[in-house]
């Protein structure tokens, strides 16, 4: 695991494009080399998408989009077509109505296809797939959000609105920010709150830990179910004699152990969600453990207890 990483230039769904393009795509074909890929579940897939190609509009690329999202690549890149000197395109330019940049990298402003208010409308699109599909950190409240939109490019579109009405595109924000805009997005930008909140709440927090020993709960989160004390502590005690679950921490008292590790319990079985897309509200404790982290995603090791 970690040492492969394949790169598999779909550029489009889009029949009409792939032809013009000279390329064969046999989509069914893809689809089904890719999910045998991943039952292994010890390479990384980088799969990608190219806006401004001929024929392709902004439907046309969102169509594209959530096929190639529905297979869940390790990573879905959004490219732009640069024009460049020598290349098919660039003698096709005029036909196609191809208008780019003058200089380096010669990128696509727009074209007969698609317009350039829709060109940075995708921008927009390329940059919420980064923050939060790409950057692996958000493995359960990602999900959970995109079910509430009738495909995920309308909520990485709606999301990407939201961040350019609100002045927060263009601005770099930390992990944690990234967190905290994704809650307000749901809350002010989509009206969800009650139960609803309350489960991706949690579904944030499991995130958070899979990535960060944090030491105290970020303040935009409301949800609170804290652990009594002396069950922590008996846990790291017990955890200290036999090693029951961490592996790789011999020599270290339970204090220790507690400070490098991190015990969480939920109202609801977040693990379930993740593997089935289920919510079920069942108290569940989860162990992170961030000396032995998955080399594909670099998540924390992470333990029913």
């Amino acid at each position: 695991p970690g040492l492969i990483q394949l790169e598999i230039g779909v550029q489009s769904t889009n029949d009409a494009t792939i032809t013009e393009i000279h390329r064969t795509m046999q989509l069914d074909r893809l689809k089904a080399v890719v999910r045998s890929i991943q039952e292994k579940e010890n390479i990384h897939e980088h799969l990608d998408l190219i806006a401004g190609l001929p024929y392709e509009g902004y439907e046309t690329f969102a169509r594209s989009f959530d096929e190639i999202y529905a297979l869940k690549p390790n990573q879905l890149q959004l490219g732009f077509l640069k024009v460049l000197k020598g290349s098919p395109i660039y003698y096709d330019r005029e036909e196609f109505g191809i208008v780019y940049q003058d200089r380096a990298p010669y990128e696509v402003l727009f074209t007969k296809w698609i317009s350039y208010d829709d060109v940075l409308r995708l921008k927009r699109v390329e940059d919420m797939t980064e923050r939060y599909y790409n950057s692996l950190q958000f493995e359960a409240s990602l999900p959970f959000m995109v079910s509430l939109f009738e495909t995920p490019f309308d909520f990485f579109m709606n999301l990407g609105n939201y961040y350019h009405e609100m002045g927060y595109e263009g601005i770099h924000q930390s992990r944690l920010q990234n967190y905290e805009i994704l809650l307000e997005f749901a809350v002010k930008g989509y009206g969800i709150g009650g139960e609803d909140r309350n489960i991706l709440e949690q579904l944030i927090i499991y995130d958070i830990y899979a990535r960060e020993n944090l030491k105290n709960r970020p303040k935009f989160i409301n949800w609170q179910c804290e652990i009594p004390k002396d069950e922590i502590r008996e846990f790291y005690q017990n955890e200290e004699k036999c090693h029951k679950y961490l592996s790789g921490y011999e020599g270290n008292d339970w204090k220790q152990l507690h400070r490098m590790t991190h015990l969480q319990q939920f109202d609801i079985d977040v693990l379930k969600y993740i593997e089935e897309g289920i919510i079920e509200n069942k108290e569940s404790r989860l162990l992170f453990d961030y000396k032995n982290r998955n080399p594909l995603d670099y998540q924390a090791g992470i333990y029913v207890v």
